[in-house]
């Protein structure tokens, strides 16, 4: 299965002008990783959602 974010990608870049001063966020140790923006992405919520789920079911299986 292919993800394509290019839309997501141009929309952003749409927010900022040529020359424009702004807010980037970078790892000092590795100053080629770098957001514009700081946000979670789909991924983490999806990992996020499966850890609360296991653990749900995890405690509901206990407590038999």
């Amino acid at each position: 299965m292919a993800i394509c974010f290019s839309s997501y990608i141009k929309k952003i870049v749409k927010q900022y002008g040529i020359g424009e001063e702004c807010m980037v966020y970078y790892n000092p140790q590795k100053p080629q990783k770098s957001e514009l923006k700081f946000i979670l992405d789909l991924p983490v919520y999806f990992v996020l959602l499966c850890g609360l789920s296991f653990a749900g079911i995890g405690m509901y299986l206990y407590s038999f």
